[in-house]
C-alpha cells in the first residue's frame, strides 16, 4: 500500500513464491465435476492464463477495491487482437460470498480483510472444502 506520485493511493497485493505456488496447484487440482456450471468457462479460462502467476507475483492491482467482487482479468491473444478475459475476483470486506453471477467471472476469489490495530496477524493458506473438512475431522479426533 502506497502513494504514487501524485499522490494517489497505489495499492496492490503481492505474495510470495511459495504462495503462488500453492494456488496455482490448487487450481490445477480443481476437477471440473466440482464446478458450477456457470463457472466452468471461468476455471478454463484460469488454467489457460499464462500471466497469473506472474500477475500473482508482480501484484494485483488493489487500489479502489471496495465490497463488491471486481474482476481480475487476463490478457489472451486472439489472432493479432489482445482480449481482456475475466479470470478470478477480489473483494475488500465483502458483505456476502460470490454468488451465481459472479462465479461466471472467476472461480476464486481474493478476499481482503482489514484489521484493526489491535488485531494478530493471522497467515492463512488457500484450501479446498475438502482441506477444511479433513481439518475438522483431524481437531475433533
Amino acid at each position: 500500500m502506497g502513494r504514487d506520485e501524485n499522490s494517489k493511493q497505489n495499492s496492490r497485493l503481492v505474495l510470495s513464491e511459495a504462495a503462488c505456488d500453492e494456488i496455482i496447484a490448487h487450481i490445477r487440482s480443481i476437477r471440473e465435476d466440482d464446478v458450477p456450471e456457470n463457472a466452468k468457462l471461468a476455471l478454463n479460462r484460469l488454467r489457460a492464463a499464462k500471466d497469473f502467476p506472474d500477475l500473482l507475483e508482480s501484484g494485483i492491482d488493489v487500489t479502489g477495491v471496495k465490497e463488491n467482487y471486481k474482476r481480475i482479468n487476463t490478457i489472451r491473444m486472439d489472432g493479432p487482437t489482445k482480449r481482456s478475459e475475466p479470470i478470478a475476483l477480489i473483494a475488500r470486506n465483502p458483505e456476502r460470498d460470490p454468488g451465481d453471477r459472479d462465479r461466471r467471472d472467476g472461480v476464486i476469489a481474493f478476499v481482503l480483510k482489514d484489521l484493526s490495530d489491535d488485531a494478530p496477524l493471522s497467515v492463512g493458506s488457500v484450501s479446498n472444502s475438502q482441506d477444511r473438512a479433513d481439518d475438522t475431522q483431524q481437531a475433533s479426533n
